[in-house]
Formats: C-alpha cells, sequence, structure tokens
C-alpha cells in the first residue's frame, strides 16, 4: 500500500548530523505510516503533534485513551503554544483535561474562545501574543522574474506550522543524493515546490 525507500547505510556513513537526523526521522516516519495505514505527511503530523503534547501529559492521556479527537488536540496544542510558564502550563493542562471532553461538538471558533478562555486565566501574556501573533499570519509571492525564472516568497505562519515546514524542507532537502549538484538552501527552495506539487520526496538534481 505504501512505498518505503530508508536511506542507504553506506552513504549514512558518511553523513553530517543533519542528514544522519533526517535519515532517522525518516524511518520513524516510515514506521508509523506503516503502522497507521496513513499516508508519511500524515504520519509526520502525528510525530509532531504527539511531541507538541509533551507538554501537555493530561490532555495527551485522554487523546491516548481516544476520549479527544485529533482535531481537538490539534487546536488545543496549536492554541497553548506561546505558554511558557510551567505552572501555567501544568494548571491549564488540568483545566483543559477537566473540560475538553465536552467540547468535541463545537465549531472551530468556538473552540478556540474555551480554549482562549483558560488560558486568559492563567497566562494572559500568552493570550495577547497568540492573538497578535496569529492577526498578523499571512503568505505572500512576489512577482515572477521572467529572467531568473524565480519568485519572492515571504510571511508568517503559526510557529507549531512553521517548525512543521522547516523540519520537513530540511529532511526533503537531505533526501537526496550526494551527488545532487544543489545547495542545501536550494534543495529547501525546491523541496517546498514539491510539497506543493503533492510529491513526498525530492527529485535528485544530478543529471542521470
Amino acid at each position: 500500500m505504501f512505498e518505503i525507500s530508508l536511506s542507504d547505510p553506506v552513504e549514512l556513513r558518511d553523513a553530517d548530523d543533519a542528514a544522519l537526523l533526517a535519515a532517522i526521522e525518516d524511518c520513524a516516519r516510515a514506521e508509523v505510516a506503516a503502522a497507521l495505514t496513513v499516508s508519511h505527511r500524515k504520519a509526520s503530523g502525528q510525530m509532531h503533534l504527539s511531541l507538541t503534547l509533551n507538554r501537555l501529559p493530561q490532555v495527551a492521556a485522554l487523546f491516548l485513551a481516544g476520549q479527544l479527537s485529533a482535531r481537538l488536540v490539534s487546536i488545543i496544542a496549536w492554541r497553548t503554544y506561546l505558554v511558557r510558564d510551567p505552572e501555567a502550563l501544568s494548571l491549564l493542562d488540568a483545566a483543559l483535561a477537566k473540560h475538553a471532553t465536552a467540547w468535541g461538538p463545537l465549531s472551530a471558533p468556538k473552540l478556540e474562545k474555551a480554549i482562549d478562555s483558560w488560558i486568559d486565566r492563567y497566562d494572559p501574556a500568552a493570550l495577547r501574543r497568540t492573538r497578535i501573533s496569529a492577526r498578523s499570519r499571512d503568505l505572500c509571492i512576489g512577482d515572477p522574474d521572467e529572467d531568473a525564472g524565480t519568485a519572492a516568497l515571504w510571511g508568517r505562519l503559526f510557529a507549531t506550522d512553521a517548525a512543521m515546514l522547516d523540519k520537513r524542507l530540511t529532511q526533503l532537502a537531505h533526501g537526496v543524493c550526494d551527488d545532487d549538484p544543489r545547495t542545501i538552501a536550494q534543495r529547501r527552495a525546491d523541496a517546498l515546490g514539491a510539497l506543493a506539487a503533492g510529491a513526498d520526496r525530492l527529485t535528485c538534481g544530478r543529471q542521470h
């Protein structure tokens, strides 16, 4: 059902730390994808969500028990991302775990409002940062440069989305052979185009 291609052990012997990390994550993603019978992209999202939920162990336990949906915990993870105070995070985790099981039917806006009310109680500064940053989200693509065949890209994403995108671009950039003539920066840029086209891997730039 899924085509799994793991890194060549011979190539990994001479790989740098970033390439080794990308290979390890790729192996883990392949195992998760096979176990859950989902795509590599979906598996990657589930892995990053699990890392985020390490900050909210009580919410994570409910998710593991099947009492909270992936949609619900994803929104909780995003809305609580800027809460950094350990005590506030612990109180927030307990409150969300107590009330979140009743939030399943809520629409996304109502769910965000319910979560924000608890963030405001325990860490209002984090809520203000979340709202200010969230309102400035945007993604812009500049006019194409016909001579160079390129276009500028800039914007602002949710921090969780940006972190996932950054890791995924690095993974794809290190997924080609050592003879690929492009720089890592060029591969990362090309990897974004590959993701936009729905590809799971970056095509090697070496002339075969």
